[in-house]
């Protein structure tokens, strides 16, 4: 059908053509398309169709874990994962925990080398972690950075560590209702990285510029 695998996501096809742009996410055997234009929505459906038995869900609105909000008129989407927060929170029988302010305490170290230290079960301590990882890649980017430091202590966790983890769950409880907004925009988005696509470079800065 004439698409290419996204670089950096494989399981992410695109086809960009005289400014119509489209996008096909396949995830095992669920797929969420994507265009700029509807003719092309519709005739990317119908190809499909021929080659394989689809159910069309109509209007994404939730899709592995995500709920889409989604102002066609003015071409708004938000994205968050309420509900998969509320069932993590649940889960670890968090429901009633008070909420924090902040994902980690501030200085928070996770390297720990005493043998005295009380250790916990390293496959409930990954499990968590996983799910707060995928939480952070899909919508919270605001507690990325904590939960890689705690991911660190994946082979060896001690109670400190679950205990963060934890904590992190308490800023979730109060964030939940957090959302990722998109606005339509002709403007160009900077964004600012230290590292490149292959390597981290501390000395020095690179500049990313995506244009939407």
């Amino acid at each position: 059908m004439g698409f290419t695998p996204c670089a950096s996501e494989p399981c992410v096809y695109i086809k960009n053509k005289q400014r119509k742009y489209n996008i096909i996410a396949v995830y095992v055997d669920d797929l969420l398309l994507a265009s700029s234009n509807l003719r092309d929505l519709n005739d990317i459906e119908t190809k499909i169709s021929k080659e394989f038995d689809i159910l069309d869900g109509g209007p994404a609105k939730y899709f592995l874990g995500m709920e889409i909000e989604r102002d066609g008129d003015v071409g708004n989407i938000a994205i968050s994962q309420r509900q998969y927060i509320y069932d993590l929170l649940m889960q670890n029988g968090m429901e009633e925990c008070k909420a924090v302010s902040k994902p980690l305490e501030v200085g928070f170290q996770t390297s720990c080398d005493k043998d005295a230290c009380s250790k916990v079960n390293r496959t409930e301590y990954q499990s968590l972690i996983g799910a707060l990882v995928y939480l952070a890649i899909s919508t919270r980017p605001d507690f990325l950075h904590s939960v890689s430091k705690l991911a660190q202590r994946n082979t060896d966790p001690h109670i400190e560590h679950k205990t963060a983890a934890k904590h992190i769950l308490r800023y979730l409880k109060g964030t939940a209702e957090f959302k990722l907004h998109y606005k339509k925009t002709d403007r160009s988005i900077e964004c600012f990285v230290d590292a490149d696509w292959g390597e981290m470079r501390a000395s020095e800065s690179h500049t990313l510029v995506v244009r939407l």
